[in-house]
């Protein structure tokens, strides 16, 4: 999940979607090679032809593979990304996590501080001007923008309006 996004019939991939494919590239520069992929391929199909017996495959592949697995998970660390603001409950700084739901920003303190916000995108919201719109996912996994004084402002949007779209509705609204 949100290792790209759906731009004009393109994929983009995102920094999460960026930040995974090089630590496989890095990890396990031997599985993520071209020539590895024809080769498992080919012995796939001597499996399905029936020419070897898939345990026979599998035993040759796995143990090696699942001791690069473990000495990755031992090894790996965890990268803490910090942003420029504060906790307002605590005065710790804020730092970038991801969820299912995409980006957002939480106390360096959690769990003791459970503060936590919406990373916006910087463009105003063109219905109420007061707050910015944020990228969201609906239940469905489909990324729209919204507004970030949701409830109270209800606007919805599937691609993010440009600021010169939102200086020319801010025109038409004082005619």
């Amino acid at each position: 999940r949100n290792y790209t996004k759906r731009e004009k019939r393109s994929f983009i991939p995102t920094d999460l979607g960026i930040k995974v494919c090089d630590l496989l590239v890095k990890s396990f520069s031997r599985v993520m090679d071209e020539n590895f992929t024809a080769l498992m391929e080919q012995s796939l199909d001597k499996v399905e032809s029936g020419a070897v017996e898939w345990h026979q495959m599998l035993s040759k592949f796995y143990p090696d593979f699942k001791k690069k697995v473990d000495e990755v998970l031992a090894s790996a660390t965890k990268e803490v990304e910090f942003s420029d603001k504060f906790c307002p409950q605590c005065k710790g700084r804020l730092v970038i996590k991801w969820s299912r739901r995409g980006r957002f920003l939480s106390c360096e303190h959690f769990p003791k501080c459970r503060y936590g916000e919406s990373i916006t995108s910087g463009v105003k919201c063109p219905q109420c001007k007061k707050g910015e719109l944020v990228e969201r996912r609906n239940r469905r996994g489909q990324n729209f923008y919204g507004c970030s004084t949701f409830p109270e402002c209800r606007y919805t949007s599937r691609t993010l309006p440009d600021e010169d779209d939102s200086r020319d509705e801010n025109n038409v609204d004082q005619n």
